[in-house]
């Protein structure tokens, strides 16, 4: 892949060797001002454009949320009393998530569910593929996700 500052190459997108996860989905509950959300992503490109509060911002702090990020109790929408929010990622065999998958026993056939919940008390709890695991663990597997 041949980066130039930081620009990837497009056709190095496509090369078969280029193993990256794809974010397949997002859902999005009682997250700063959204009640609930899910959105699909397209397999190849998906761009978030809107003018200026739009939520943009809101629906990448979900993710990186998701992601292992430090949950903050104020990110709790005005809808109940916890967040919840699932990304779901398809992962290629060859790719270092599935070999990380593996390594934890956490691997769920080519696809990765990482599921988070936080509340007023600033409890948190997260799972991947449906198992919990500590936060620790999702923010080591993040680094092969984006």
């Amino acid at each position: 892949m041949t980066i130039q500052g930081a620009v990837v190459k497009i056709t190095d997108l496509y090369n078969k060797n280029f193993q990256t996860p794809m974010l397949q989905s997002l859902y999005i509950k009682n997250f700063v001002l959204i009640d609930e959300l899910e959105i699909d992503f397209h397999n190849k490109m998906s761009v978030f454009t809107g003018e200026t509060g739009a939520g943009k911002s809101i629906i990448i702090g979900a993710l990186s949320m998701a992601l292992g990020n430090r949950a903050d109790t104020q990110t709790i929408g005005p809808f109940a009393d916890d967040s919840e929010i699932i990304a779901t990622f398809s992962i290629d065999v060859n790719s270092q998530a599935t070999n990380w998958l593996h390594q934890q026993d956490l691997y769920a056939e080519n696809e990765l569910v990482i599921r988070r919940t936080f509340n007023q008390q600033g409890r948190s709890k997260q799972w991947i593929n449906g198992r919990p695991t500590p936060s620790g663990m999702v923010k080591e597997l993040s680094q092969f996700l984006v």
